[in-house]
């Protein structure tokens, strides 16, 4: 049974990262140490934009255990411009639905949140910037998070 949910999750993960998306910019995900989401660790990120005709958008992924025991993940974006002007984004990440089911996809005991949009259609100045995404939780340390990511993609 284990080798079916392990052979599950190898084939959606290698599924996922294979699906191109021609308007993504820039997609990075990043684990995080022993899934123990220390409420002062900051992910970093960098990516560059090149065309300032479009308008972009930025979304948290979010990956945890069904051993998470919260329906929302509270998180942080702050983003530095070429600038470095500092933006930042509060979120409240709704990880269950309103009868207490995670959402996302699941591959075994683990699941995937995909796709919460934090920055919506903004133009986006050349050049690259700088962003981190932390947990803003009450708890100085969150526990089955096992790794958050961000992506860039332009809107149409």
């Amino acid at each position: 049974m284990n080798k079916i949910f392990l052979f599950t999750g190898v084939f959606l993960c290698l599924f996922l990262s294979g699906c191109s998306n021609a308007n993504r910019v820039y997609k990075e995900f990043k684990e995080i140490p022993g899934n123990r989401w220390d409420r002062n660790y900051a992910l970093p990120f960098s990516f560059e934009i090149t065309d300032t005709t479009v308008a972009y958008q930025i979304r948290i992924h979010i990956r945890h255990s069904n051993a998470y025991l919260h329906a929302t993940l509270p998180v942080l974006l702050t983003l530095q411009d070429v600038s470095g002007q500092i933006t930042q984004v509060p979120a409240e990440i709704y990880l269950k639905d309103e009868k207490g089911r995670f959402k996302g996809d699941a591959a075994g005991d683990i699941w995937d949140f995909c796709c919460f949009i934090a920055i919506e259609k903004q133009k986006l100045k050349k050049g690259v910037y700088k962003a981190t995404l932390q947990n803003t939780y009450e708890l100085p340390v969150l526990l089955d998070v096992m790794g958050a990511g961000i992506e860039v993609s332009k809107t149409e």
